[in-house]
């Protein structure tokens, strides 16, 4: 797959941080919504 998108010499220029920031300390995703947030009569 690298080799196919040319990527074969891309480098990570930072590690990626493993701690939470204070903003997502404790997130949870959201279970999977059946209306979209969309509301039942339509628009």
């Amino acid at each position: 797959m690298y080799l196919f998108m040319n990527m074969l010499f891309q480098k990570q220029v930072e590690p990626r941080d493993t701690t939470p920031t204070p903003e997502g300390e404790g997130f949870v995703a959201r279970e999977q919504e059946t209306d979209h947030n969309h509301p039942p009569e339509g628009y």
